[in-house]
């Protein structure tokens, strides 16, 4: 049983990532159990000026803390055991490329001790994926027994529009920030090679690529989209979704795209095969191979088969391995065993 009057209490910097995402859903999820869960959102100052933020005080009846590998020790009560979540590694290898030098600065000398702080004093440490927790080991030596707890989606909220057949044109989407990591330029070379047939929708507006005036006419921005159900809504209204970013420690938009029943297409690299089953719910391509982005989307574009297959085994997945339940279930298992 979870402790008596208990409850997990989460201080958490809003930074306007998914880790906002993922504390939110996990605390509504708690309280669906009957279990307390308050959240305190601390201001982005507190990454990296902790010292001008006002420590707050733990709840009376918390008694557990969940954080994020980032927060400073200031902000991690030693009261209370601790369960420390590895969302992703900025000290990957392979996300160097895509960094400044202040930030490779920032997070080498600032953030990894952040991290190495919470690690140690962790009563558990968490990790939304196989491939964070293996980069993960490589950087921290000293890593205890990691718990792999994937992220996960609201299959109640994301569940596919009733159709038979792909739309024509045929309705591609992105979701995410713009950026070189993201594999904007792969955007926009498979788009320029598709041609008119094809209609890729991307969050944000043209001013987020580093070229913008040399947008193809097939690429149609979104903006901003406020709030689950309405983004809910975007996927259904889409027949794929398109993903050539070159590193993921786990992406929501992934799995919200999968159970709202759309083929992924994605780059064969870091977690993405880890929600992406090639030939199965989607295709995997070489990173960066902007012939093989085409071919995968033309495949699915003239085999309806093929498309309703991958659209029906990408829900069906979602809801075996990825649903929230599942994930709340492990947190819940997780919490006991700490509080033993």
């Amino acid at each position: 049983m979870f402790p008596r009057d208990g409850g997990v209490w989460f201080p958490t910097i809003r930074a306007g990532t998914g880790v906002d995402s993922f504390t939110e859903l996990l605390a509504d999820g708690l309280r669906q159990r009957g279990i307390r869960a308050e959240i305190e959102w601390l201001p982005h100052r507190a990454e990296y000026l902790p010292w001008l933020v006002k420590v707050p005080k733990p709840p009376d009846w918390a008694s557990i803390v969940h954080i994020n590998s980032w927060i400073h020790r200031r902000f991690i009560p030693c009261s209370l055991p601790s369960v420390v979540t590895l969302h992703s590694c900025v000290h990957d290898p392979a996300y160097a490329p895509y960094k400044s030098v202040p930030q490779t600065l920032y997070h080498r000398l600032w953030v990894y001790k952040r991290e190495v702080e919470s690690i140690q004093k962790a009563s558990a440490v968490t990790a939304v994926s196989e491939y964070t927790e293996s980069v993960a080991r490589g950087v921290f030596p000293q890593l205890p027994v990691v718990h792999g707890v994937p992220n996960w989606v609201r299959t109640d909220v994301f569940f596919p529009a009733i159709r038979t057949l792909p739309g024509k044109p045929f309705r591609l989407l992105f979701v995410g920030n713009v950026s070189a990591r993201k594999g904007e330029d792969i955007l926009v070379k498979t788009m320029a090679r598709l041609g008119s047939g094809f209609q890729l929708s991307y969050t944000g507006n043209p001013e987020d690529f580093s070229k913008p005036t040399e947008l193809p006419d097939n690429m149609v921005p979104l903006g901003k989209i406020m709030g689950p159900c309405a983004m809910a809504e975007v996927y259904r209204a889409h027949d794929a979704f398109l993903f050539p970013s070159r590193l993921e420690g786990l992406p929501l938009s992934v799995l919200e795209a999968a159970s709202s029943g759309l083929p992924v297409i994605a780059s064969n690299c870091s977690s993405l095969p880890e929600v992406v089953r090639h030939r199965e719910t989607g295709l995997l391509c070489k990173m960066d191979d902007v012939s093989a982005f085409v071919d995968a989307v033309q495949l699915l574009a003239d085999f309806p088969d093929i498309w309703g297959a991958m659209s029906s085994n990408a829900r069906q997945l979602m809801k075996a391995n990825f649903a929230m339940e599942r994930a709340v279930d492990r947190y819940v298992d997780i919490y006991r065993s700490v509080a033993r």
